[in-house]
């Protein structure tokens, strides 16, 4: 069965849940692609830097995506403390709209990392590879908002829902 949650050509649409993961001393999980690797998959020539996302899975509730997530990606438990909202973004294959590309609706969760978990170092995602990293919060918008300069992806900031954490948290 085809999953209704992922995008296709004739429904360009794509629902995906989201983690802002934290640990005790606020700072947040994210994932680093170099720029080597974003390169051979969108055209970008920069270091890229984003949170956790899962693509919700047919017959899978929407916590359930978030938490087999956080194991795929991360490797990690987390205690859900509330819903940060949504973001609307248009996800590119490139540098230009095509076809093929979509709207991505992520609903994000604000997620305490549970205690003695260890972040994986490296993962991978539809064969690219990325570094976990903790980052200072403040730190993380500052890179997101600098590699999303000049680009028609609206998919590469995050820091919206960063901050939105920031006054939660």
């Amino acid at each position: 069965m085809k999953n209704v949650y992922k995008n296709s050509r004739e429904f360009p649409y794509h629902i995906s849940v989201g983690a802002i993961l934290f640990k005790e001393d606020g700072a947040i999980a994210c994932q680093h692609y170099s720029k080597e690797t974003i390169l051979k998959f969108t055209g970008i020539e920069r270091d890229i830097y984003t949170l956790m996302r899962e693509t919700i899975e047919d017959n899978e509730t929407i916590l359930e995506a978030l938490h087999r997530g956080l194991d795929e990606e991360f490797g990690v438990e987390g205690k859900v403390l509330g819903y940060l909202g949504s973001l609307e973004t248009q996800v590119l294959n490139k540098t230009e709209i095509k076809p093929e590309d979509f709207k991505k609706t992520t609903l994000y969760f604000l997620v305490e990392v549970e205690p003695n978990q260890i972040l994986r170092t490296v993962s991978s995602d539809g064969g690219a590879t990325f570094v976990n990293k903790w980052v200072e919060p403040m730190k993380l918008i500052e890179l997101m908002n600098k590699q999303s300069e000049g680009l028609i992806r609206t998919d590469l900031n995050e820091s919206e829902v960063i901050k939105r954490a920031i006054s939660i948290r």
